[in-house]
């Protein structure tokens, strides 16, 4: 089971009375090292949490901190500049489709360019090798990410944060739609991206997950906090009460 690591070292996230939509004054802390769960059954304003720290709404009140700093986030670009990406249950939405795993999972340090300067061709192909490798892609169909499975494209998805470097994940029900044995890759991954000190806020309609995930669960019911639950203790019945 997972241990509960809150706590662990500065916030890599905070809310602060946010409130967007439906969410109300949501205030939580999330830790470098720490999955943070969220359950919620559908239309609890889970969406517009997640909406709001990806920088696709603009919160009405609150204060949304990033590594200490205030995140005033307009558009998903400004999110990302603070080292904040979305991992969505869509993942085409994520991806380009026409293109290989190695130019999906290379193109977010394109973006990067004015920040960085210019890319280092080997650097980044054995930054793609090695992300390829630590999340077992399955590549014989990496001509175009379309041709890949679901559960393929999804650690495309996350390779392409990970060979960059990216921190601060959001994972927006990320195992929708993806077969048991890749489910159990994706926690596993997570795990150890956790464990290597990356913070992850997790969301998932399946509630029998969490537990499987995560180190503490917020119940979210109504745009507001309502619980927590921690480790094992966040099992399905605990969270429906």
């Amino acid at each position: 089971a997972p241990a509960a690591r809150a706590g662990a070292g500065p916030a890599a996230l905070e809310l602060d009375g946010l409130s967007a939509g439906q969410v109300r004054s949501v205030s939580l802390v999330l830790s470098p090292g720490e999955i943070l769960g969220i359950a919620a059954l559908e239309g609890q304003g889970q969406d517009e949490l997640f909406d709001v720290l990806s920088g696709e709404l603009t919160p009405e009140a609150g204060e949304v901190r990033v590594g200490g700093r205030v995140l005033k986030a307009r558009h998903p670009y400004d999110a990302i500049r603070a080292g904040v990406v979305l991992v969505p249950a869509d993942r085409l939405r994520a991806l380009l489709p026409q293109r290989s795993v190695r130019e999906n999972v290379a193109s977010p340090r394109y973006n990067r360019l004015s920040r960085w300067g210019a890319i280092n061709m080997r650097d980044e192909g054995r930054r793609v090798r090695e992300a390829v490798g630590a999340l077992q892609i399955d590549v014989r169909a990496g001509r175009q990410v379309r041709r890949l499975s679901g559960g393929n494209q999804q650690k495309v998805t996350i390779a392409r944060w990970l060979a960059s470097g990216f921190r601060t994940l959001l994972c927006f029900d990320p195992t929708r739609g993806i077969d048991v044995g890749t489910k159990r890759q994706i926690y596993a991954l997570l795990r150890r991206l956790a464990d290597d000190g990356a913070a992850i806020l997790f969301f998932s309609s399946e509630l029998s997950e969490l537990p499987l995930v995560c180190d503490r669960v917020l119940t979210l019911f109504g745009g507001r906090i309502t619980g927590e639950l921690v480790g094992e203790g966040a099992d399905e019945a605990s969270l429906l009460r």
